[in-house]
C-alpha cells in the first residue's frame, strides 16, 4: 500500500471559534439534506451550532486530500482555518459563495457559484464568511512536489505556478473559471466512483485532476484569463506607482479600458480599483503598524499624492474589512 501522509498531516485545519454544540461521525448514514455524498470518503463528521449545520466528508488519494464541505445556515457564519504547509488548491463552489480573508479580515477573493479556480496557500491562519443559506464547496488540496513534475505540458500553468510558489506574499489567486458540464461530469465520476481497490481510486482521482488541469489551462487562454492574471501581477509590482492608471494598464494589453476592467472583475470578482486599494492598504498596515512609521512619512510610499486622503482611505478601509 502506497504512503500518503495527508492522512496524519492534513492540509488545513478548521479551527472554530466556538465549541459545536454537537458532532456527530455520520459515515455511511448522511444527513437527507446532503447534495454531494461522496461514499468512499474516509470521514464525513456533521456538526451542529446555533442556527447552522455543517458536514465535511474527507477523501484522502496519494498526491491529493479532498473535502466535500456543505454549510446550512441561518445566520452570516465564519470558518477559520489554519493551512499547515504549502499547498495548491483547487476550490469548486457548487452551490452559494464563500469570501476568504486573512486572519486579520484582508480581503483574497470570493468564490462564487458554479464557479471554480486555483490558488496557492503558505502557512497561515485564514477565514471563509459566508452569508445566510446553503452552501456547497469542493476543496482539492494538490501536492506541491506533485504539482512542479506535473504542470510542466501546460502552457500557460507552468509558469504561473513557479510564479506563485516563488511570491512573497502567503497566497496567490489564479483567475476564476465557470463549471461546465465537462467538469460537473469529471467532479461526479471522481467523487462517486464505484472501485474498492486504493490502486484505482487514486489513478481515477490523478485523472480527474489532470482533465481539470488541462481544461483550466484551455479556459484561460480562450477566455483571455491570462490577461486579467498578468494584469493583477502588473498591480502586484507597481501598486506604488503614483501614475498608474487604468488606460495604462489597457494599453499594455492593446484591449479598451471598459473591456480590460470586465475581464478583471469576471476572473477575481473584485475590480481593478479595489484590487489596488487593497495592495495599497496592506503595505500601508505594514509600515504603521510594524514599522512604526506616520501617516506623513507613508502616503505617499504606497501611491497617495496627499496625506488627508490617505488618511480617509486607510480608515475607512480597515473599519470595513473588520
Amino acid at each position: 500500500m502506497r504512503k500518503n501522509d495527508y492522512n496524519t498531516n492534513p492540509p488545513y485545519v478548521i479551527c472554530f471559534s466556538e465549541r459545536p454544540k454537537a458532532t456527530k461521525n455520520v459515515k455511511g448514514r448522511l444527513p437527507s439534506w446532503c447534495r454531494v455524498p461522496v461514499p468512499k470518503a474516509e470521514e464525513a463528521v456533521y456538526y451542529q451550532f446555533p442556527g447552522v449545520d455543517i458536514l465535511s466528508q474527507k477523501l484522502n488519494r496519494l498526491h491529493f486530500s479532498a473535502n466535500a464541505v456543505e454549510i446550512h445556515t441561518g445566520v452570516p457564519f465564519e470558518l477559520p482555518f489554519q493551512v499547515n504547509e504549502d499547498q495548491l488548491f483547487f476550490l469548486y463552489m457548487l452551490e452559494g459563495g464563500m469570501e476568504f480573508s486573512t486572519a486579520d479580515g484582508l480581503y483574497i477573493t470570493k468564490a462564487q457559484k458554479k464557479n471554480f479556480y486555483l490558488s496557492h496557500n503558505g502557512p497561515g491562519m485564514f477565514k471563509a464568511r459566508m452569508g445566510a443559506g446553503k452552501h456547497v464547496a469542493f476543496v482539492v488540496a494538490i501536492k506541491v512536489s506533485w504539482a512542479k513534475r506535473n504542470f510542466q505540458e501546460f502552457a500557460n500553468l507552468n509558469p504561473l505556478l513557479q510564479e506563485m510558489l516563488n511570491a512573497t506574499q502567503p497566497y496567490n489567486i489564479m483567475p476564476h473559471c465557470r463549471i461546465d458540464r465537462q467538469v460537473e461530469q469529471w467532479l461526479a465520476e471522481a467523487i462517486s466512483t464505484p472501485h474498492t481497490n486504493t490502486v484505482v481510486q487514486d489513478s481515477t482521482f490523478r485523472m480527474f485532476i489532470s482533465l481539470t488541469l488541462d481544461h483550466y489551462d484551455t479556459l484561460l487562454a480562450a477566455s483571455q484569463g491570462m490577461i486579467a492574471y498578468k494584469v493583477k501581477q502588473y498591480i502586484d509590482e507597481h501598486y506604488t506607482d503614483h501614475d498608474l492608471k487604468y488606460n495604462k494598464l489597457a494599453s499594455l494589453h492593446y484591449i479598451t479600458v471598459r473591456t480590460l476592467n470586465n475581464k478583471f472583475k469576471a476572473a477575481y470578482h473584485i475590480t481593478i480599483h479595489d484590487y489596488c486599494t487593497l495592495q495599497r492598504m496592506k503595505m500601508a498596515k505594514q509600515l504603521l503598524e510594524k514599522e512604526g512609521m506616520l501617516f506623513s512619512d507613508v502616503y505617499f510610499k504606497v501611491g497617495y499624492n496627499n496625506e488627508s486622503s490617505f488618511r480617509y482611505a486607510y480608515n475607512k478601509f480597515w473599519k470595513k474589512a473588520t
